[in-house]
């Protein structure tokens, strides 16, 4: 038999692979939506303006400091006039966004890689935990996905097609769009912007360089609307920065410190969104595709470095979180390059036996988690329980007081079940519990008040509670209790309380 006639065999074996990758893929990403984890408090904290409010007052701050992209909130506001407010319908747009990433990726990498390392990234994608949690989330972090997958894949197109005026159109319109549908579509047109620039300089094409600089003045033109219109109340929040003053990056370095804030964010990267178990692993290979694109496609590494470049300056000036979840839309560029060195390494073995290693160490893990996701038992209930009793058991002239990080979530139930019941919000007074204190005298007097509480995260709140119960068990009688894993609620009669002053 030939050496192509075994080739061709081998590649009909292994051609349905990306299907069967995407399939996979789709399926956890729908089985974390069906499993209806309960609205956490970040969400809630956005969902209640998305309930509260019509199409052009979103444009307004949100409540609670929040931001999205308005294509985003408008989505959202349209899947619950479609749907109702429940949670299936406000994690549909994410879910949508997360399974359509799938194919989008295939065609992307695509254009970057040869089968072998595109699978490898297709999979490690499809497998993330992290990418897979967005799915069923309601955040943007998914869409942001797919607009840097469009963007580029439009961008790819524009440097390399012999008829690039048309996909640089194409490119104008779509970024255009994009800033208003993802937040950190900016530092892709920008990496985008700046690599086609580069290009028609190095090949001395004036029309085609101005052509970039009259799209780059279009993008910039309706991010400078965008920015005017939604973003300029929450850019300067200096109490919003001071919630991620950990993850703004030290630019420049001014210390050994600071310089090891640049390697362990690196390695984080892998760790979350990307979810490689082995992280040095995933980056030793990144690193082997850097070196890889910086000999056999410079203008292709620019194009996917240039986007994390501009991301990590943001960074620096403090506008930008370089962590985690905020990187989600970085997932694409880490990929390629990861899918790089794999096919790299691939191609340089004398045996089949190291990439063999390589692919079971990065995929064990995520697969075994993937098996978690389809099975899982242990779905948060959060505030529900408690909800749920509270309902069951509130008599018309109870008094209700609310742990102050259970406030937003009890208010999305509210929303969602059309119900009203005045309550009490508890303060936050972490730094003194004589406020607490204060807090549980105003409620004295009543016969019938109760106590809502979510335990998550527990060692905090846990701690809280318990100060909250055992000082009330001193003041009054307990009538009812429900506790749950991650909520709780108690009845107590505090008609005989008296205060200590």
């Amino acid at each position: 038999m030939s050496e192509s006639l075994k080739q061709r065999q081998t590649y009909r074996w292994i051609a349905p692979l990306p299907a069967l990758i995407i399939l996979l893929g789709i399926t956890l990403r729908t089985a974390e939506y069906l499993h209806n984890k309960a609205i956490w408090l970040d969400e809630a904290q956005l969902v209640v303006s998305i309930l509260q409010r019509g199409y052009l007052e979103l444009l307004n701050p949100l409540e609670y400091k929040q931001t999205a992209p308005y294509a985003f909130l408008v989505a959202e506001r349209r899947a619950v006039d479609l749907f109702g407010p429940g949670e299936y319908a406000l994690r549909f747009v994410p879910w949508l966004a997360s399974t359509l990433a799938l194919p989008l990726l295939w065609l992307f990498l695509k254009r970057f890689l040869r089968f072998d390392g595109a699978v490898v990234a297709l999979a490690l994608f499809a497998l993330a935990p992290g990418v897979i949690r967005y799915a069923s989330e309601v955040k943007p972090y998914a869409l942001d996905v797919v607009v840097t997958i469009l963007l580029l894949v439009l961008a790819k197109r524009s440097l390399s097609a012999s008829n690039s005026g048309t996909w640089l159109l194409a490119l104008a319109i779509a970024g255009a769009v994009a800033v208003w549908c993802s937040i950190p579509a900016i530092f892709v047109l920008a990496g985008i912007g700046a690599t086609l620039a580069i290009a028609a300089a190095l090949d001395r094409r004036g029309g085609r360089f101005a052509a970039t600089v009259a799209v780059g003045i279009l993008w910039l033109l309706s991010f400078a609307t965008y920015y005017q219109t939604v973003i300029r109340y929450t850019g300067d929040d200096a109490i919003l920065r001071s919630w991620w003053t950990d993850s703004f990056m030290p630019l420049p370095p001014r210390s050994l410190t600071d310089l090891n804030g640049f390697v362990r964010t690196f390695f984080d990267l892998f760790r979350d969104p990307i979810g490689a178990p082995a992280i040095g692993i995933g980056a030793l290979l990144f690193l082997l595709g850097v070196l890889s694109l910086l000999f056999r496609d410079r203008r292709a590494l620019l194009l996917l470095l240039a986007p994390i470049a501009f991301a990590l300056l943001a960074s620096g000036l403090q506008r930008y979180p370089f962590t985690g979840r905020f990187l989600l839309f970085a997932t694409p560029l880490v990929l390629v390059l990861t899918g790089e060195g794999f096919q790299v390494l691939r191609a340089r073995s004398r045996t089949a036996l190291i990439p063999a290693l390589i692919a079971i160490i990065l995929f064990t893990q995520p697969a075994i988690a993937g098996v978690r996701t389809l099975v899982r038992s242990d779905v948060p209930q959060g505030v529900r329980p408690a909800y749920a009793h509270l309902m069951e058991n509130y008599q018309q002239g109870d008094t209700v007081y609310v742990y102050h990080w259970t406030i937003v979530p009890l208010r999305y139930c509210m929303l969602r079940d059309g119900v009203e019941i005045p309550f009490a919000a508890g303060i936050t007074a972490r730094a003194d519990w004589q406020y607490y204190i204060r807090d549980m005298e105003s409620l004295f007097g009543n016969e019938r008040v109760w106590l809502v509480f979510i335990n998550t995260p527990r060692p905090l709140v846990g701690e809280e509670e318990k100060f909250f119960t055992t000082w009330l068990d001193a003041h009054g009688e307990r009538l009812d209790t429900l506790r749950a894993p991650e909520s709780s609620v108690y009845l107590y009669d505090l008609s005989a309380a008296k205060t200590s002053s």
